[in-house]
């Protein structure tokens, strides 16, 4: 498929693809430059403004813009615009150079112990921010963990992104399944999970499924509901998860492949419990022995002090607000096959009225 991007950025390569969009990295060539004064190093999440025909489709890209636009957060993504080229809609992050986990645990197979904690300390770090946001990211793992080299060969900086299947708390009743299967938690199988609160709790299982693989490799999986589901389940395991779900605590059978400290151990069982009523909460993880361990002493109170500026300050990521962005995928859906020149000019004039409105 030919990429073309909006006015002012300059395509360097396709970085990936998911199901419903593309991901390029791309240099941003408008007034932005960085330290060396070269044009900034974007990533640019692009979809079809064919797939974005159907209205279902429609609210699930407004609902992940309103979502990146209110997360502001050093372990989460940024995001710095939405513009429309001549056959996509564009969403324009930052660029984490060092990739993601998914691509470190490939070649490494697992980690040690203690980076797997520092990473897990930073996936926390944004996990709970986006709760306390009410907001759940809906599919935490390997692939969606990316990471920021930092120098002097410190361990990278863990950022959570694509929020493509998040929700927020006034976004109704969530009637649908989704995620990615072995990382999902047990209750969501069931349809158990159906608002905003439920899917917190649930996003703490997939959150301890990344903290596995982190410990024991991408081709192991906690024994139970996600072994079974990473392998497509039929319908002999919708028959039986009923029977984990009602259970009581369990102990998790973990590969004999490596030594983990038992303060690693039990808290791996703690994240893994299939019932949601015996999994730790979110508050009991910040208590734990194991993950309070070489946590940074501002840590703790990162994500207080962030949500209280945050809260004065009551604004929002981007040049747009939710009324502009709106107009813009209208504006793409019903003009898809539009010259770029036309859309162009609509833009200018959407900016310019939002530029006056600040």
């Amino acid at each position: 498929m030919d990429i073309k991007l909006p006015s002012g950025f300059h395509l360097v390569k396709r970085l990936g693809e998911g199901g419903q969009a593309f991901v390029v990295l791309a240099e941003d060539t408008r007034e932005r430059t960085n330290s060396a004064g070269s044009p900034d190093l974007v990533a640019i999440k692009c979809y079809s403004l064919a797939y974005l025909s159907e209205e279902r489709k429609q609210k699930r890209v407004k609902r992940e813009i309103r979502n990146l636009r209110l997360l502001d957060h050093p372990h989460i993504i940024g995001f710095r615009d939405v513009l429309l080229s001549e056959t996509h809609l564009c969403l324009v992050l930052n660029y984490a150079s060092g990739g993601a986990l998914f691509d470190v645990l490939c070649a490494k197979e697992c980690l040690d112990e203690k980076l797997a904690r520092w990473f897990f300390q930073q996936l926390i770090l944004a996990v709970d921010y986006t709760h306390a946001r009410g907001i759940t990211n809906r599919d935490v793992k390997p692939e969606n963990i990316l990471l920021q080299p930092l120098p002097e060969g410190r361990p990278p900086f863990v950022l959570l992104c694509d929020f493509g299947l998040s929700r927020f708390e006034e976004s109704g009743l969530i009637s649908r399944m989704e995620g990615t299967f072995g990382y999902v938690a047990p209750e969501q199988y069931l349809g158990q999970v159906r608002n905003v609160e439920q899917a917190k709790v649930s996003e703490v299982y997939s959150c301890g499924v990344c903290l596995f693989q982190m410990l024991f490799g991408l081709t192991r999986w906690p024994s139970g509901p996600s072994a079974d589901a990473s392998r497509r389940p039929g319908q002999d395991f919708f028959k039986t998860i009923g029977t984990w779900l009602n259970s009581e605590p369990k102990k998790i059978e973990l590969p004999k492949t490596r030594e983990l400290s038992d303060e690693c151990v039990a808290f791996l069982n703690k994240l893994l419990q299939p019932n949601p009523k015996n999994r730790i909460t979110m508050k009991e993880i910040w208590d734990d022995a194991w993950f309070k361990e070489e946590l940074p002493p501002n840590a703790e109170n990162l994500n207080a002090e962030l949500l209280a500026r945050q809260e004065q300050r009551n604004t929002a990521h981007g040049p747009q607000n939710d009324r502009d962005i709106d107009a813009l995928i209208q504006i793409g859906t019903r003009k898809k096959g539009a010259k770029l020149s036309f859309i162009s000019t609509v833009l200018l004039s959407c900016c310019g009225q939002c530029q006056e409105r600040s």
